[in-house]
């Protein structure tokens, strides 16, 4: 008999035999739970590593979460009780040894491994995390909760860890719930087992730095899932705010994590960042345990460099309401942090400031009197050549923040302003009116504005010796604006490159004029005569170097005649700088020959006739004011003579 052939129909497929044995994926319904025997029955271990097992450990999870997330009512409160009555059941009669805890999801954890079922796996240390941060707010589940610690700290479970931790970074389904495990596990009870965690840091600290710099993709669907690195992050802070001192030095010291830290911190949201800062300012910089030689080798350079890119960072889009900026909170801490001795990058003045300090039993020739006013700041002096360098990463010209956060140090630490300026040639002081150069011209006015500071004056019996001339002349009038430079911009056509100049010397004469009143009242206030001639040389010395980097009087009286009646601002400032010229420098002064008698008769016939507002009228009676001080300490004012003969 002939074997049949099949069909020759070869566009229609043959119909393969339907699998008897397929496990049939139907979820069979859970009993609901009622009592606390009902949770050990839903979480008896049966070697079940199907969609039953997963099924059953899903419903524990919904059970915690209702005591998690609902809100406080008799349901919640039966559930908080049935729940504690079940951990109570879970602890053997003789607790005093080692045990396993919840031994029932233990074994449920470790057959997922075995029988390599990640879902059932991940599952497992989800719900696990979920339930220490239920518990850890409630203080009748506290002893209940350091057994899980404690549990889940032994050599069993660290092999279940590492297993995770070193899935494919890919794999973040099994990496992010470990990490959420040990991050509840490092803050349950105030830290209780934070050190036990950090012994076992070659399984728990693994590959961190790797986690950190896995991100969200941008075209990821779910924004509001947390990244791995924001898992990764949040053990991390865990650490930071209840590990030991030792523990926390351990982990400054690691370079790839503080380093994967900070590598793009502009792309973590507003949130994450603020909490970023946070840490670092309480348990970092001001945390009392750390050596000011650990948060020193931390607070690097660099790392103040990834903070300073948080003054661009773009938070229009991510700012939640009512949400602090996150430029003003960098900028807030950046401050505390540069302006605040002790917390690892401002050095301790004391001593560095002197080039040269006198004391009781020093008795100075008058050939070493020079030695006390060297013409330059020593070039050795780097105490803190960290701030100095970073300070030249910023950009005050185009931040307001960034201005205000160097004039904040500079406030602080007055010998930093010579060493700024002596290295910072990549810009010009040029006048343009650009925004660029407006924004550097009002950062050298705010530098300029900077009260003199109190080392200029004696603290203690051995203060007695005036710092280098060359730092404080810096301060009154940084070298940018030397004298070729500022007449240029006396002579420009623009007013208000015109008034930012006036504004900036005015500052200068007014600064100098505070710093040479300091100076001569040193000398009568010390004993010693080398002193006194250190202090007066200082003021004589700072007074020619001043003379020679303003402009010639002259220039200012060119735009005293120039500047019409009508632009009275403009005029009250130019009057009020010559007035200074005359009372500050009047050797400077003495050598142009100004006689103001026409435009004090003009000004003062303007103010009898014209009617003008109260804002104009005061801005006149100001420069009234300066005239006749000019008037006062003139020779060549004419009082008597009548105007026009």
């Amino acid at each position: 008999m002939a074997k049949r052939t099949g069909d020759s129909d070869e566009e229609s497929p043959h119909k393969k035999r339907r699998k008897l044995t397929k496990d049939l994926e139907v979820k069979q319904p859970i009993q609901p739970i009622q009592t606390s025997k009902d949770l050990g029955l839903l979480l008896a271990f049966d070697q079940d590593a199907g969609p039953r097992a997963r099924q059953k450990i899903q419903s524990f999870r919904s059970f915690v979460e209702s005591i998690a997330y609902s809100k406080e009512g008799e349901d919640r409160a039966a559930k908080r009780e049935l729940l504690l009555e079940y951990l109570q059941s879970q602890a053997p009669s003789d607790a005093e040894g080692t045990f396993t805890y919840l031994a029932d999801i233990i074994k449920t954890w470790h057959f997922a491994a075995q029988s390599n079922v990640e879902g059932l796996f991940s599952a497992v240390a989800a719900v696990l995390a979920l339930l220490l941060r239920t518990i850890s707010s409630l203080i009748k589940f506290r002893v209940w909760g350091n057994h899980l610690c404690k549990t889940l700290l032994q050599d069993d479970q660290m092999t279940l860890f590492n297993r995770g931790l070193t899935a494919n970074k890919t794999k973040e389904h099994l990496i992010s719930p470990c990490l959420r495990l040990l991050t509840e596990i490092v803050s349950f009870d105030g830290g209780h087992a934070a050190r036990s965690l950090f012994r076992q840091r070659e399984t728990t600290f693994n590959r961190l730095e790797t986690f950190l710099g896995m991100r969200m993709s941008a075209h990821a669907q779910d924004r509001k899932r947390a990244s791995l690195r924001d898992n990764a992050l949040q053990f991390l802070y865990a650490n930071f705010r209840l590990q030991n001192p030792a523990a926390k030095v351990y982990i400054l010291a690691q370079g790839r994590v503080v380093r994967a830290w900070f590598e793009d911190i502009t792309e973590d949201s507003p949130s994450v960042v603020l909490e970023t800062l946070e840490v670092l300012k309480k348990h970092i910089a001001m945390d009392a345990a750390l050596t000011i030689s650990t948060r020193s080798r931390f607070f690097t350079k660099w790392i103040l460099g990834r903070l300073a890119t948080l003054y661009g960072y773009d938070e229009a889009d991510n700012l939640a309401g009512g949400q602090t900026s996150v430029q003003k909170s960098a900028h807030e801490f950046l401050q505390f942090l540069c302006t605040s001795p002790g917390l690892g990058v401002l050095e301790s003045p004391h001593g560095s400031h002197r080039d040269a300090k006198s004391s009781d039993s020093h008795v100075a020739t008058s050939s070493q009197q020079d030695r006390f006013i060297p013409d330059k700041p020593p070039k050795e002096d780097h105490m803190n050549a960290k701030l100095a360098s970073f300070l030249q990463t910023l950009r005050p010209h185009a931040s307001v923040l960034q201005s205000d956060l160097i004039i904040a140090v500079f406030r602080n630490t007055s010998e930093l302003v010579s060493d700024y300026f002596s290295r910072k040639n990549s810009f010009s002081f040029d006048p343009k009116a650009t925004a660029t150069w407006v924004g550097y011209s009002s950062f050298l006015l705010a530098t300029v504005q900077i009260p003199p500071s109190e080392r200029l004056t004696p603290k203690s019996v051995n203060d007695r010796v005036p710092s280098s001339y060359a730092r404080i002349i810096e301060s009154i009038i940084p070298h940018p604006l030397n004298q070729k430079v500022m007449t240029r911009c006396l002579n420009q056509s623009s007013d208000l490159i015109k008034f930012l100049a006036l504004k900036i010397l005015t500052a200068g004469f007014e600064k100098l004029a505070k710093v040479l009143r300091i100076c001569k009242g040193m000398q009568y206030y010390t004993d010693e005569n080398h002193c006194a001639v250190a202090w007066d040389q200082t003021a004589s010395k700072l007074t020619i170097e001043f003379s020679g980097r303003v402009p010639d009087m002259e220039a200012v009286i060119a735009q005293f005649r120039s500047c019409p009646r009508e632009n009275v601002i403009l005029r009250e400032s130019i009057t009020r700088l010559l007035a200074l010229y005359y009372e500050v420098v009047p050797q400077l002064a003495l050598e142009q020959k100004f006689d103001i008698s026409m435009a004090f008769s003009t000004v003062l016939g303007q103010k009898k006739s014209q009617a003008e507002s109260l804002e104009e009228d005061g801005i006149q009676l100001f420069e009234i004011e300066h005239l006749l001080l000019i008037a006062h300490r003139s020779p060549n004012m004419q009082w008597f003579h009548k105007p026009g003969t």
